[in-house]
């Protein structure tokens, strides 16, 4: 009996949530949170190429649950969001044949541009609905995060394609 799938999967769940866990402890603790890159976008950008749309689509769900167990935003807003985040990238890579690092790097920088844009809009409309926060709660500040995953995603995205067990999504690796 092959393990391959179960173990690439449950490697997968395992990487997912500890590159969240150190994306929310990074933002948590210091000053600068805006400038955090999004680790679970590098995390997608770095394997995409390799994967087939269903496992695409699976590891978009694992980021999910492990970005909506590690965060206070809404489940269903994280869900939408890498879901669309996803196929907009799928969209991007295959219109404009998005080969190199440089351009997977820039690619990565406006997905997280785009996710994050899209979880201060539900923010937004939830806080605003409940009149209880400032105007100073709903400055956006997602080019600096955008802008830091672009920087991250040139050294990260070649080390999250080669994690144990991520890797052997795409295909049979040795």
């Amino acid at each position: 009996m092959n393990r391959t799938p179960v173990t690439a999967w449950l490697w997968t769940v395992l990487w997912s949530t500890w590159i969240l866990a150190v994306q929310g402890a990074w933002a948590a603790g210091s000053a600068s949170a805006a400038w955090t890159p999004n680790l679970g976008v590098i995390l997608i950008v770095a394997v995409a190429p390799k994967l087939g749309s269903g496992t695409m689509r699976g590891l978009v769900l694992v980021l999910c649950a492990a970005h909506a167990a590690l965060s206070l935003d809404p489940p269903v807003a994280v869900a939408a969001g890498y879901l669309g985040m996803a196929s907009v990238y799928r969209g991007v890579a295959s219109t404009f044949q998005l080969e190199g690092l440089a351009a997977r790097a820039v690619a990565a920088g406006l997905i997280s541009f785009l996710l994050a844009w899209w979880l201060h809009l539900v923010q937004v409309a939830r806080l605003g609905s409940l009149g209880s926060m400032g105007e100073e709660s709903f400055t956006f500040d997602g080019w600096k995060g955008a802008a830091a995953t672009v920087i991250a995603s040139t050294v990260l995205a070649p080390i999250f394609g080669r994690l144990p067990g991520i890797r052997r999504l795409g295909g049979r690796h040795r």
